[in-house]
């Protein structure tokens, strides 16, 4: 197929930055290969796709999956959103393959996935959930349902992920599968949590090809919860973590970022105008509206409305901004001292634009900032060991309080938004003396 069609596909529909174009491209390289049979055998190429609330993923991810559905035609595509359900992952999937075109339910019996509709209606009138039948014996299961169902639910119970495989294989199609809002399965209110994550562990662990996965989530713990690496401090918040670990061969993080460049911003700024039918002609404080939403979507989206909206300093209202062991105060006063000691101002000085400043968010190189707490003999060891650690700058991401770019040769990093820039500058000033 031709490189780049799924960036055509989108490109009039939303606003693109570097980020995002990056996902795009490894999502549609992921798709061909997925389609024509290339990743059997094969795993790995599973998303966790990352980013603050309201920068837009799942508005990316629908809009990928159309523009996929309508190039390959074996191509399946379902969306879970867990804040709409409580329901195991299965289920789910076995609805969205039965209601949405092409349904493959002419296939389930063939393939011991049991058509759910009178089974699972009839195990609701007993009170019972069709896909937690460990609590009911084979004996149990017989007296209420068809012969042959009660093996079937009992066999989809144990390995669920498998039947939708042979599903999707005995009707010559692929499913990309995307699963939002994944961080609520690890919280109180997910009684089924544990097994919603084994179920993704499943789909992550298959060698089949048949399904691409996206998770996401717009919790800063998510990449944490996901990867084995949540702090025993905080597990008490997520009772359903168990240590799950859907890192490596699975899923690999992937980030988008709010709209932070000048470039960029500028793309969002107008596609966003163009969407609410402002007129060009129409004034407004670009600068204010670029600091205020933080280059996110739907901030710039509600300030535009007149609705009151601010990026809120994401999470550096914690942070100790006048402390020398604040770890993280540390890392954003290092790479404020590298921005200024090569800020680019680069554009037309007769360009519009030319207020929105375009070194706030300027990409550093990781080497540079490391040395510079490495050269600072204020800190304490412990201080400068955590400054230090690959882990941090990952967290600190997360966060929001940076952008990680670990992709490159070089890694480079960068503020998350302009108001941590600004707030660096101004609350840090006797520390960057």
């Amino acid at each position: 197929s031709t490189t780049g069609w799924l960036t055509a596909a989108v490109r009039d529909r939303l606003a693109l930055d570097e980020s995002r174009t990056n996902f795009i491209n490894d999502t549609e390289t992921t798709l061909d290969a997925l389609v024509n049979g290339r990743l059997a055998r094969r795993n790995g190429f599973r998303r966790l796709l990352l980013g603050s609330k309201g920068v837009g993923k799942s508005t990316l991810l629908l809009e990928l999956q159309a523009a996929a559905r309508s190039k390959h035609p074996n191509l399946c595509v379902a969306t879970i959103d867990f804040s709409n359900t409580f329901s195991r992952l299965v289920p789910l999937i076995v609805d969205s393959l039965r209601l949405s075109p092409p349904s493959l339910s002419e296939y389930f019996e063939t393939c011991n996935l049991v058509d759910l509709g009178e089974a699972r209606t009839k195990l609701e009138e007993l009170e019972f959930n069709a896909w937690n039948v460990s609590i009911m014996s084979k004996a149990e299961l017989q007296q209420h349902l068809k012969p042959g169902h009660a093996t079937r639910i009992a066999q989809a119970h144990r390995d669920p992920i498998r039947l939708i495989e042979d599903t999707l294989e005995a009707a010559g199609k692929f499913l990309f599968l995307a699963v939002d809002e994944f961080h609520l399965v690890y919280q109180a209110g997910y009684p089924e949590g544990k097994e919603v994550i084994n179920e993704v562990l499943a789909i992550g662990s298959s060698t089949r090809g048949r399904i691409h996965c996206v998770l996401s989530g717009s919790c800063s713990e998510l990449r944490m919860l996901a990867f084995r690496k949540l702090p025993l401090e905080q597990r008490g918040e997520f009772p359903n973590y168990t240590g799950i670990d859907l890192n490596s061969t699975k899923y690999s993080a992937q980030w988008i970022f709010p709209f932070v460049s000048r470039d960029s911003f500028r793309e969002l700024y107008q596609h966003t105008r163009t969407l609410l039918s402002i007129s060009p002609d129409e004034e407004t404080d670009v600068l204010s509206h670029f600091i205020e939403c933080g280059g996110n979507p739907r901030l710039l989206t509600e300030i535009l409305e007149g609705k009151h909206a601010s990026s809120s300093s994401i999470s550096s209202k914690t942070v100790n901004w006048h402390s020398s062991t604040d770890a993280r105060a540390v890392v954003l006063r290092a790479i404020f001292r590298c921005i200024s000691a090569n800020i680019n101002t680069d554009g037309d000085p007769d360009d519009d634009w030319r207020d929105v400043p375009g070194h706030y968010c300027q990409w550093v190189q990781l080497s540079d900032v490391k040395r510079c707490i490495q050269e600072n003999s204020k800190l304490s060891p412990d201080v400068k060991d955590l400054a230090l650690s690959g882990e941090f700058y990952f967290q600190l991401t997360d966060s929001g309080l940076t952008r990680y770019n670990e992709r490159p040769i070089t890694p480079m990093i960068s503020f998350g938004t302009p108001m941590i820039y600004l707030q660096t500058q101004r609350l840090s000033a006797p520390m960057l003396m």
